[in-house]
């Protein structure tokens, strides 16, 4: 009786402990691309140029475009993190740095930026 009390306590805990390590998360990280769509490259080309001339909401609008196209697309949500830190959303440049970080391990401008914003 014992045994199956201390069995079921086991399960209990760590079935809370799962649950509780995933709140707050709401979002999985994408594959490493291993093709890019040239669609994709080229909204991320011209989202780099918006960003070079100071229309940071194009830039972003066209890095989510990029990344709705290939989610492994590491370029994209760099310019994302770029753009979105230069709008003021530390929240989605943050997440954009770590979905970079997942795609590029060891990346030293993700770690950086994210090591900036904490």
């Amino acid at each position: 009786m014992v045994l199956v009390l201390l069995v079921l306590f086991a399960v209990a805990f760590i079935g809370m402990a799962t649950w509780l390590g995933t709140q707050g998360r709401t979002a999985t990280f994408p594959a490493p691309a291993t093709s890019i769509p040239a669609e994709a490259i080229a909204l991320v080309r011209e989202a780099d140029a918006c960003f070079a001339t100071g229309r940071t909401a194009e830039a972003q609008n066209l890095a989510e475009r990029a990344i709705a196209m290939e989610p492994g697309h590491a370029e994209a949500h760099r310019m994302l993190a770029r753009a979105a830190a230069r709008l003021g959303d530390i929240g989605k440049a943050k997440h954009a740095w770590r979905v970079v970080l997942h795609l590029v391990p060891g990346d030293a401008e993700a770690e950086a930026s994210i090591k900036r914003m904490e």
